[in-house]
């Protein structure tokens, strides 16, 4: 572990298990017992919704913990990473709950949700990172 001790890496990673979580019970509803999502693919956007969400927990995370030192880049790849691998296992765990199946699609949209959310998240830092230099300089300006 880093100088984080294993308390900064439970505080990192907290929303993002407890997420997962949410997700997983979710997923344990028999598929009688879903309200019907009708539209052209909507599930595919309530999935892409909910694992953004895991993706910026995810990037928040790594950002937190073993990637701060990494690029931007890498740390986005291993909060996509870390969503993909979840949606896969979601898909699996749906096998073995009654009237749901896994869907490849699912774990496609999954993976698009969790790159976007973590993007979102990027641009959401380069921005206020942006307004504070911004600031700075103002501020230099008044001082200097």
């Amino acid at each position: 572990m880093n100088e984080l001790g294993w308390h900064g890496w439970l505080r990192a990673w907290a929303p993002a298990l407890l997420w997962a979580t949410i997700i997983f019970r979710l997923s344990a509803i028999p598929g009688d017992q879903l309200p019907p999502l009708s539209g052209w693919n909507l599930d595919k956007l309530v999935h892409g919704f909910v694992y953004g969400v895991l993706g910026a927990l995810s990037w928040w995370g790594a950002r937190r913990t073993f990637a701060r030192a990494r690029s931007v880049a890498q740390q986005v790849a291993i909060a996509t990473t870390l969503t993909a691998v979840y949606g896969i296992t979601d898909e699996l765990h749906q096998a073995f709950t009654p009237h749901r199946s896994p869907d490849p699609f699912d774990v496609m949209a999954d993976t698009a949700g969790g790159l976007l959310g973590a993007l979102v998240c990027v641009a959401i830092l380069a921005r206020k990172r942006k307004h504070n230099s911004r600031a700075r300089e103002v501020d230099r300006g008044r001082h200097g």
